[in-house]
């Protein structure tokens, strides 16, 4: 049978072995008193705990936070799963015999203990019962003579003990669960055992010795006689089982053996650990080994597209001959196999097992994972140009949100469920405080017309649904004992898996989850107060869900097909996660508002606040607070100016905004309280706020905020936000740019001199920006309360003042962010010249670059710097380029500038060298100082960075797709460990993108690569055929992806992750192209171009045929020449002064290139030599 080994290292006390299956681990107690975990999805071998004395058994408890073990002294042990050690365990009962075993009721709530006979020899072996609460002890049955083991049957609702009795002869005893029946038979010589996966009569796997190998045992398959039997080598320790995955202790291995599965007539390599829910594994068929090629193999799932798939991507060959098979996993957990067929009789050659989870055992790297198709995952607006502008999340008129009751194993909702729906579709759409009632009141909703609703789908809250998991195993403990648990991120995958299967196994399921925009998943706690843990050990915190909420969480829908068939589908969703209700030891929090507020990031806001101190303490000091409700969500504000406005429900227009570049002049205006501004906007002449434009990407904003009796928002502004005021003027300062992340979007402004800072509350105060308060700015002004509540309750009279400000102020523009990575200002000129922008390592590219400056002086000697790194989905390592020289750059003008960027022929990035593909570039300009105006230094310095992304790629396909692989960096930059969380954007559904980790946990300063690939469907087994239906649509359009990645706080107020970098490509699709069979003659450089049909390959018919040549000593001097290509053939002129350099002999180097069309990917050749 097909079997693999895991060398641990230390031997395992006999039969101690439990499988952990939401830790993909073996647990065992080793002799030496440890408690250790073997990894099966890394092979790794984690300690869990130390000092025990006789250990015998440790078993993971059904809430995935605690461990139970045995001593063989008799005491039972109750200890913290993250500090296992003894000296932290509390002592659950003390029984007067030996302990031969242990392990935990299905229905959890208590531990099943064997006991041994009392040495006087009264009582004979026992199974008893503990209770997990009190430690009370309870007969379950007497009198096991001989009992040397035990192991629960869960499928069969039985505890079967082995015993070998005085004579050496050994008996099964199996002891209903439910209905306490005993029943003994006489079996085989058996040393250890553990239950089958068999309907019906009782049925073991078990290890004897081999009489036919002395010194080795046999494992067999008992079901009342032997039915199979395979060798092992060496003597075996103890077996537990995953699925039909049997794991074997003998010695310092661990053999894990699949059952009724050969080696086949393939060697095929698969992963030992499980693949995630729409994961991916890579596996590799030896084919040599078995006289194959390459095509001589087709792969499928043998239980079809719900448990997997084989991707048909081409990739380019290994070099040994054997062959990268990529497996998909599909919606379904389980286990699944897939077979190797031969393609010439359709015989199979091979079957291998593999395993799917909902639940990813490893917190600090996640699961591959393929998104395949337009899933809705949410764009991060990074770097968005106007701090107004650039700030955008338009909210839909009706935002529809699913809601679900969902339970763990801890506890269940029990006789209150009806009323716990009752009471969340009032927290919903009730008359009452609601998330309806607060979104209709802060947008001004009008049906059709304005401002935003809440719907819920379906008009009822639905469940409760079980997670079969333990509170442990899907959420994390924010701090102290009573501050809540939020969700990791492998519970998001489990809990959005169960809320999936819940809708596709309803009738009319498909169509309830596909309404939702949103959904709300509200947990019933685990617990009512904190978990005692012992004298001198900490309490395990209060079971409840702190509220938080996730942008882009994996959900999937079953669509019954007219033949019945079904189809499988893919999205994302924002998700908030919230409690039933906080429970009696929890802060007595309003949930409604927190529901608010959490609903608030499913539209794409993110938190106000401080962030596990990764923003400096002069930000923290400015938080709004209570003027938004991303800043306060217990007050229940109202959002500030710049949030109404990037959701939709204030235009921009209704702003009265102080441009000081454009019209260096102030001026006066009336302010509308925004609590009354209505779809119409604002009446009578006044204003709905004042905008100041900072820079390009920053504005300061002023808004006249006064509490209106009637509504449910704003009620707090007395005191929460000024003591003693319901109407002030606040200023808040907007800057939004993902590549920062030392800053929230959203600030209150700084203090000005005189003390009145950012909120005005009397006649006569006002907001001075000058030097003092931002000595970033371009332009002081002075803006004045000049009468509050006039010319009535819901206006104030407001007065600007520009002061003169002349300086130069350089910049490069941002990317625009929505998924758009380039900066307008960096552009890439490609060897091949304009016509072909791509990136060539081996060759020196050419970056262009615009530096503009907006200032009213000219900025003389400017200086700027270019660094490169592979595409990063943070920020990261630069590398830099030779600085250009210094140049001038006039008033109110620009000048653009050309910088040579020699790229390296292999750029490995991470421990496995994965390489890179794709780039990113950055331009810093030094601050400016101008030794003829010493007093006119530039001010804003935050303007004098930009970056873009070349990502430019071309997909070919001749049916199926090539697969492009490539890979990104993920650097933490921050002073803490941090996870970061990737989410993928797509949007056309004709690619599917392989991303190597779902999330990652780093250290400081630690960069990891995170393996990135993609293709395009042509040629799926599942949706080539649409592909092939759009195929005309697909050629003309480019393709947009997305990398998005989000910073996951730690004991914040709310966990909801942070967004703060992306990279993204641009992908076209044609016809794969292969430019080769190159020469020369003295004045022509030629080569065949031809592009896959139908698995051969034909002349390509026309087209542009590019060279580009530098000598070898001097690469940046590069000499392009443009030719035709003619039926498949192309030849262009050599260049006059590469003509010169290869008669004198100089060693010169050249690539060739076709740019793509609506038929034909662009190609390019390896940089190669032209002697």
């Amino acid at each position: 049978m097909y079997r693999r080994t895991i060398s641990t290292g230390v031997a395992l006390v006999p039969d101690s072995l439990r499988f952990v299956e939401s830790r993909n681990s073996v647990y065992a107690a080793a002799t030496d008193g440890r408690l250790v975990a073997v990894r099966l999805f890394d092979g790794r071998l984690v300690n869990l705990g130390a000092g025990y004395t006789g250990p015998v058994g440790v078993v993971s408890l059904t809430d995935g936070l605690r461990l139970a073990v045995a001593e063989s002294s008799g005491a039972i042990l109750v200890v913290a799963r993250d500090t296992a050690d003894r000296q932290h365990a509390r002592l659950l009962a003390q029984l007067p015999t030996p302990v031969l075993g242990l392990d935990e009721h299905p229905d959890s709530g208590s531990l099943l203990v064997l006991s041994d006979a009392s040495s006087d020899g009264q009582l004979l072996p026992q199974l008893l019962q503990c209770d997990l609460k009190t430690g009370n002890i309870s007969a379950v049955a007497t009198d096991l003579d001989g009992a040397r083991s035990l192991v629960i049957d869960t499928g069969r609702r039985s505890v079967l003990v082995l015993s070998v009795l005085a004579d050496g002869s050994r008996t099964l005893t199996t002891i209903g669960l439910d209905n306490g029946a005993v029943d003994t038979v006489t079996t085989e010589a058996y040393d250890h055992f553990t239950s089958a996966p068999a309907a019906g009569a009782l049925a073991v796997f078990a290890t004897r010795s081999d009489p036919a190998s002395p010194g080795n045992d046999t494992l067999t398959y008992w079901q009342g006689a032997e039915a199979a039997v395979e060798p092992l080598p060496g003597r075996v320790d103890g077996l537990t089982r995953w699925e039909s995955l049997l794991l074997i202790a003998s010695g310092a291995d661990l053999h894990a053996v699949e059952w009724e599965i050969d080696d086949g007539q393939v060697p095929i390599t698969v992963p030992l650990g499980p693949l995630a829910v729409t994961g991916y594994a890579r596996l590799l068929v030896d084919l040599p080994a078995a006289g194959l090629a390459v095509g001589d193999v087709t792969y499928t799932v043998r239980e079809g597209v719900g448990a997997g798939a084989i991707s048909l991507g081409v990739e380019s060959p290994n070099p040994d001959g054997t062959e990268s098979v990529m497996l998909l996993a599909g919606f379904l957990a389980g286990e699944f196999h897939v077979e190797a067929l031969s393609v010439a009789d359709g015989s199979t050659l091979a079957v291998r097992r593999f395993r799917v989870t909902t639940l990813w055992p490893d917190d600090v790297s996640g699961p591959p994972i393929a998104i395949t198709g337009d899933v809705g995952a949410t764009l991060m607006n990074w770097g968005g140009t106007g701090g107004v502008a650039g700030y955008r999340f338009p909210a839909p008129r009706e935002w529809r949100v699913l809601v679900v009751l969902l339970f763990l194993k801890d506890r269940d909702y029990g006789d209150g469920e009806n009323a716990t729906r009752d009471e969340w579709k009032q927290r919903v759409i009730g008359d009452g405080e609601s998330l309806r009632h607060y979104y209709e009141e802060v947008s001004a909703y009008v049906a059709n017309t304005h401002g935003m609703t809440v719907k819920l789908v379906g008009d009822q809250v639905f469940g409760p649904i079980s997670v079969n998991r333990g509170w442990g195993d899907v959420f994390k403990k924010r701090g102290g004992v009573n501050n809540g648990w939020q969700s990791t991120p492998e519970g998001k995958i489990e809990m959005a898996g169960a809320v999936s299967t819940f809708f596709a196994d309803m009738p009319g399921g498909a169509a309830q989850i596909s309404l939702a925009d949103s959904f709300v998943f509200v947990v019933r706690s685990g617990s009512d107060d904190p978990i005692p843990m012992g004298a001198g050990n900490p309490d395990l915190p209060t079971k409840y869900v702190w509220g938080h909420a996730n942008p882009s969480v994996s959900f999937w829908r079953k669509v019954t097909n007219p033949d019945t068939s079904f189809t499988f589908t893919q999205f994302q969703r924002p998700v908030t996660f919230v409690t039933d209700a906080f429970p009696a030891a929890a802060p007595n929090k309003n949930v409604t508002r927190t529901l608010c507020h959490e609903v608030g990031h499913n539209l794409g806001l993110d938190d106000l606040y401080d962030a596990d101190g990764d923003y400096p303490a002069e930000v923290n000091e400015r938080a709004v607070g209570a003027v938004d409700l991303m800043g306060s969500s217990q007050k229940l504000p109202h959002f500030s100016l710049a949030n109404r406005i990037a959701l939709g429900w204030i235009d921009r227009n209704w702003l009265r905004r102080f441009d000081f570049t454009a019209n260096p002049a102030g001026g006066n205006v009336v302010l509308q309280a925004v609590e009354t501004i209505d779809a119409g906007g604002p009446t009578g002449g006044r204003a709905a706020g004042i905008e100041v434009p900072i820079s390009d990407d920053w504005s300061y904003l002023f808004e006249y905020r006064r509490e209106q009796s009637g509504q449910i928002g704003d009620q707090e502004l007395d005191p929460a936000v000024d003591p003693g005021s319901t109407e002030l003027i606040a200023g808040t300062d907007l800057r939004f740019r993902g590549g920062d992340v030392a800053r929230p979007p959203i600030l209150a402004l700084p203090n000005d001199a005189d003390g009145d800072g950012p909120v005005l509350d009397s006649d006569g105060q006002d907001y001075t920006d000058s030097d003092v308060t931002n000595p970033q700015r371009m332009h002081d002004f002075v803006l004045r309360l000049d009468s509050i509540r006039s010319p009535d309750n819901d206006s104030a009279k407001i007065a600007v003042e520009y002061l003169e400000a002349h300086r130069p102020q350089l910049l490069v523009h941002p990317a625009p962010g929505k998924g758009n990575f380039k900066s307008p200002d960096i552009s890439l000129i490609g060897p091949l010249g304009l016509t072909m922008p791509v990136v060539v390592k081996g060759a020196t590219n050419i970056i262009k670059i615009t530096v503009h400056n907006v200032g009213s002086l000219d900025a003389t000697q400017t200086q700027i710097h270019v660094k490169w790194l592979p595409w990063t989905l943070t920020p990261g390592d630069w590398r830099d380029l030779d600085d250009p020289p210094v140049f001038n750059v006039p008033a109110r003008g620009r000048t653009t500038l050309q910088v040579p960027w020699p790229l390296p022929a292999s750029v490995p990035v991470g421990d496995d060298h994965v390489e890179a593909q794709h780039f990113c570039v950055r331009v810093d300009i030094d601050r400016y100082h101008d030794p003829a105006h010493p007093d006119a230094d530039e001010i804003v310095v935050f303007d004098n960075w930009a970056q873009s992304n070349f990502g430019t790629k071309a997909v070919g396909f001749g049916s199926p797709s090539d697969r492009l692989s490539t890979a990104a960096t993920a650097t933490n930059t921050l002073a803490r460990n941090a996870t970061y969380l990737f989410d993928v954007h797509q949007d056309t559904p004709w690619y599917r993108i392989y991303l190597g980790h779902a999330w990652l946990q780093l250290a400081p300063g630690e960069t990891r690569a995170i393996p990135v690939a993609y293709e395009s469907l042509a040629g799926d087994p599942v949706h080539g055929n649409d592909f092939e239906r759009n195929l005309e649509w697909i050629l003309s359009h480019e393709h947009h992806l997305v990398v998005v990645s989000s910073l996951l706080p730690e004991d914040t107020e709310c966990g909801s992750p942070r967004r703060v970098f992306g990279c993204g490509l641009t992908l076209r699709t044609g016809r794969r192209v292969l430019i080769d069979e190159a020469g020369h003659d003295e004045e022509v450089v030629f080569a065949r171009v031809a592009a896959l049909r139908d698995g051969a390959w034909e002349p390509v018919p026309s087209g542009q045929f590019n060279l580009a040549a530098w000598p070898d000593d001097d690469p940046a001097r590069v000499a392009v020449s443009h030719g035709q290509i003619s039926n498949g053939r192309g030849s262009t002129l050599i260049p006059r002064n590469t003509l010169q350099d290869l008669r004198n002999g100089r060693p010169t180097s050249f690539t060739l290139g076709r740019p793509g069309d609506n038929t034909y990917i662009t190609a390019v050749t390896t940089p190669q030599s032209l002697l």
